[in-house]
């Protein structure tokens, strides 16, 4: 017998409504329907349900577009940060340098050598002494060693090489973390005091006309302290460098060392060692001639505390308070 269009239309009907149905309950099973809502009407049921499923194919496109797309994005903006434009400033970046290794050696002829070799004990760095020298300040960087030649040429070393950074130097501090450096150059009747940074290789000068060798750097390299001459030179002018700007401290004040922010300052005046804190300065020792060459001084690693020696004794300067004897035991070596 020949179906009728009516037959096969309930035939379509039966195999469509659990697809129906299931559409309804993803859109909220927690919702009540009346019966009448889910009664299948079979003259406009099969264009309903191929416009739902038109819709469903259209979120179905939208959604990977918009996953594309953002992929895309991603892709673009990670591009744009290795190949795109060059920035203006290089990075120093220390993850691609070898660690440095120094030792001191003893030579037959009673001379001191000072080697730096790199991990595969290559010689980077060699340079002759009488004595062993100590280092004036701990270093906390294993991969850069600032060094100057009898030219007065500073150089700074890595794993790769050495690099020129100024000529005419006479003096120079670099930070703790020898990211960057502090430096007097000798030139013209004059001498200039610099900062330069390894992280974009520029160098800012601070002042001119300075005292040579009279400056020191706080435990951060924020702050540096130095002297200048005056006009008349008859007296000199200490100055903090503090964020790009100059401050007068005092005149006639020859620095030794100070602590992060300043709250500590130690310096020499009228043949005296003082330690300055914000609210008071404590006479320390007797620096005869104001001669700094003869004075022992031995420094924690934020200058908070200062070993010095006096009228054989040691002393113990704490937190810029007047010193106390140190038994022999006591005493840092």
């Amino acid at each position: 017998m020949k179906k009728t269009y009516c037959d096969e239309l309930k035939n379509s009907i039966k195999i469509e409504i659990p697809e129906l149905e299931v559409e309804w309950s993803e859109i909220d099973n927690t919702k009540e329907y009346n019966k009448s809502d889910l009664n299948f009407n079979p003259e406009q049921g099969p264009n309903n349900f191929m416009k739902n499923h038109k819709w469903k194919k259209y979120k179905l496109h939208i959604t990977i577009a918009g996953v594309l797309l953002s992929i895309i994005l991603i892709l673009g903006f990670l591009c744009y940060e290795n190949y795109g434009t060059p920035k203006s400033n290089s990075v120093f970046d220390l993850n691609t340098l070898d660690n440095l290794n120094s030792y001191w050696i003893k030579n037959d002829n009673r001379k001191y050598s000072y080697l730096i070799l790199d991990d595969d004990a290559n010689v980077l760095y060699e340079k002759s002494a009488f004595e062993k020298l100590p280092y004036q300040y701990p270093i906390f960087n294993e991969k850069i060693h600032w060094y100057l030649t009898e030219e007065n040429k500073l150089f700074y070393l890595t794993s790769k090489g050495t690099q020129l950074v100024a000529e005419n130097v006479i003096e120079f501090i670099p930070s703790r973390d020898c990211l960057k450096i502090f430096y007097i150059v000798s030139q013209d009747n004059n001498s200039f005091l610099y900062e330069y940074k390894l992280e974009d290789g520029s160098s800012v000068l601070i002042d001119n006309n300075v005292v040579e060798e009279d400056f020191c750097i706080s435990p951060d390299s924020n702050i540096i302290v130095y002297q200048k001459n005056t006009a008349e030179n008859k007296a000199t002018e200490t100055y903090f460098y503090v964020q790009g700007k100059n401050q007068l401290k005092g005149t006639n004040m020859i620095p030794i060392a100070l602590t992060n922010e300043a709250t500590l300052f130690y310096y020499v005046q009228n043949e005296n060692l003082f330690v300055q804190s914000n609210s008071s300065k404590t006479q320390l020792m007797k620096v005869p001639k104001n001669d700094l060459s003869n004075i022992r001084l031995l420094f924690n690693q934020f200058n908070s505390e200062l070993q010095y020696y006096f009228d054989n004794t040691w002393y113990l300067s704490t937190n810029g308070n007047t010193g106390e004897k140190l038994s022999e035991y006591e005493i840092s070596s």
